[in-house]
């Protein structure tokens, strides 16, 4: 063929097959026979990245007629094909480019390109775990952090779907120094979002590496983003797990989310490798955590729990053991939780490792911890009978809202229309086919607690629902005559008494993961241990193991709630109610932590507790084996209030006498 500035037919023929071919399957570029073609690719300006395969039928491209092509071709002024060259011209090439094109790319196209999320590649950093929100369930007085970031809401830039390769052509190392100064002259001129997309941009195009996905994280950090700083430096951490300035750039991100342990567990991987560079900042995510130096060790531990309390605060007056177990006390001083303030509870046990009693609150199914500063015992508070009065006229304050609450959620639930109490009731009683005398005793009763007591008795599975509600109204009311002589309670062959052993140790924190591979081997070797242990029978050897793979990282809600169970066969009650508590602090929804509470307070004779556990463990997750105690601990409790209720009433009635 003569030489010609213009392209013959065939050759632009050949070029659009071949253009065709490579959007069908792009890796082909990669081949020995098209490198020639991939270097002139890159000399445009092409950024090494191929676009997604698109579906050509290649079979119907090859059958084109070639006597269409040759008129085409003439009609555009081209030379008539040869007839073993089909030719098959795409009428919407100018609207999509031509495949040559659609390999460059260009910067004008690229909104268009990015409405599908490019591949990319994790090299196996479990960026999941590393992003999630970090969650403390101890009440604690926030003092407010100026530093705290915001989880951003913008897509993550794209990380590399390749590493890094060192047989990289010429023509391509020009490239990437050109977008690698492009990106630096950005930074130069404060403009640190097209630095971004530089640096993103060389990423994509040289692959990964460990430094340039930490000046990018670095980047991002200066722009406000955290998460996804996070996100750059946990890749470069999993391609080079030396790279200390990696973990040091991740520790600031996570303290800048509030993430208080994974930022404490990368200053101090930083500083273990050399560097030192926020020392402050480490010393204030400790103190979050509850840490102060250790200099024997050089390491971290826990704060002493028997220390002054803050000067402004109420004067908390407490020993080496804390306040005993069962001690009544007001919660007062809350910022996080306002609500909760003048609200009575009872200490359950003095947590050690953390400085805070664990408390429940009146009406609370859960227990809540609280710095001693923010727990009032009665001692403290009620020394005299107006004191008591006060705190039973609180009581009684108390109990009202918690009623009130409960109604309000179920009329939310059932949908019911705002209306007043009173009209429930009546409602309600009307429902019944209540009599008037018995009408009469219901109205007598606050309006809260008459809609408590009517829901619950149209919830029992009784037939004659008039006598059960009169019984529980009368009780209520106080009007039964015959009360002065109720049975004392009957013995309970299964009772046990409180033990005096230590309690199972328990981590510090619950929510802690295992270290490393090595201690997750080292979990799994001590649970199936247990239960061989189990399966010989020797229940030592099997809480020992238990123990140990929960002081290893593997506190679950369920290892813990087994732990307790194992510990109720061996007669020890309160280990197993600590245990069930810490599981559902895990998790609130384990109905068999529950149930194994409810069972270790039946054992203990804590009948309300019991009753209480019970039912909210048959809810979450009903046991068919569990039906029969439930009967049991309700009558007890039911037996348990009666007495208490008469008790009341004959003390109010020999105060009347005099």
């Amino acid at each position: 063929m003569p030489p010609s500035d213009n392209l013959g037919a065939d050759h632009v023929v050949a070029c659009d097959v071949g253009a065709k071919r490579l959007r069908a399957d792009p890796s082909l570029i990669e081949t020995s026979e098209l490198e020639f073609f991939k270097e002139f690719l890159t000399s445009f300006g092409w950024n090494g990245q191929a676009p997604a395969s698109e579906d050509v039928d290649l079979e119907a491209e090859a059958k084109a007629p070639a006597a269409n092509g040759g008129a085409e071709a003439a009609e555009n002024g081209h030379e008539a094909a040869s007839p073993g060259v089909s030719v098959a011209i795409d009428e919407t090439a100018d609207a999509k480019g031509s495949g040559v094109m659609d390999l460059l790319g260009s910067d004008d196209d690229a909104p268009q390109r990015s409405k599908q999320r490019d591949r990319e590649c994790t090299f196996g950093a479990d960026l999941e775990a590393e992003l999630r929100k970090e969650h403390n369930i101890a009440i604690d007085d926030d003092d407010g952090d100026s530093e705290r970031l915001p989880r951003e809401t913008e897509a993550y830039p794209l990380l590399p779907d390749k590493m890094q390769s060192e047989s990289v052509s010429g023509a391509m190392r020009k490239v990437q120094a050109k977008i690698k100064q492009e990106a630096l002259t950005a930074l130069e001129q404060g403009n640190l979002n097209k630095a971004l997309d530089k640096y993103t941009k060389f990423l994509r195009t040289a692959g990964a590496s460990a430094e340039m996905l930490l000046t990018r994280a670095n980047l991002l950090l200066k722009l406000r983003r955290p998460l996804a700083a996070v996100r750059d430096c946990s890749v470069a951490l999993k391609i080079d797990s030396g790279l200390s300035k990696a973990y040091h750039t991740r520790a600031i991100c996570h303290r800048k989310l509030g993430h208080w342990r994974r930022s404490h567990r990368d200053f101090s991987q930083a500083e273990k490798l050399g560097v030192n560079e926020s020392t402050a900042m480490h010393k204030y995510v400790a103190k979050k955590l509850g840490l102060v130096p250790d200099s024997k060790t050089g390491g971290w531990t826990k704060q002493q729990v028997a220390r002054k309390v803050r000067e402004g605060k109420a004067n908390v007056e407490t020993t080496p053991d804390g306040l005993q177990r069962g001690t009544r006390v007001q919660i007062t001083g809350l910022q996080a939780k306002p609500e909760l303030n003048g609200w009575l509870g009872t200490v359950e046990f003095l947590d050690i490792a953390s400085g805070r009693y664990q408390v429940r609150v009146d009406g609370e199914t859960q227990s809540h911890k609280f710095k001693p500063a923010n727990v009032l015992s009665r001692q403290q508070g009620a020394s005299s009978l107006v004191d008591e009065r006060a705190e039973k006229k609180q009581r009684l304050v108390q109990e009202k809202t918690i009623r009130r609450r409960a109604i309000e959620k179920r009329l939310k639930q059932d949908g019911i229309p705002d209306m007043d109490a009173s009209e429930l009731v009546e409602a309600e009683m009307s429902g019944m086919s209540c009599d008037e005398s018995l009408c009469r005793m219901v109205r007598r009763l606050d309006t809260d607690q008459a809609l408590e007591i009517v829901w619950e008795v149209q919830a029992a599975r009784v037939h004659d629902k008039q006598t059960l509600l009169h019984e529980k109204i009368t009780q209520a009311l106080g009007d039964d005559e015959d009360e002065d002589h109720f049975a004392e309670e009957e013995p309970d062959p299964e009772r046990l008494e409180e033990e005096t052993a230590p309690l199972p140790p328990l981590p510090d924190d619950l929510e802690a993961e295992p270290a490393d591979e090595q201690a997750e081997e080292r979990i799994r070797v001590a649970k199936q241990a247990a239960a061989k242990a189990l399966e010989a029978g020797d229940a030592a050897a099997a809480l020992a193991q238990y123990t140990k793979a929960i002081e290893l990282g593997a506190g679950s809600a369920l290892l813990l709630a087994k732990r307790a169970e194992l510990l109720l066969t061996q007669k020890r009650p309160c280990a197993a109610v600590r245990d069930c508590t810490a599981a559902l602090e895990v998790n609130p929804d384990c109905g068999k932590a529950f149930r194994i509470r409810g069972m270790a307070h039946r054992r203990l004779g804590h009948w309300p507790e019991a009753h209480s556990d019970l039912a909210q463990g048959q809810t979450l997750d009903f046991d068919d084996a569990t039906t029969a105690v439930q009967a049991f601990v309700a009558k007890r409790a039911q037996a348990h209030a009666a007495r208490e209720a008469a008790s009341r009433r004959q003390g109010a009635k020999r105060a009347r006498l005099g």
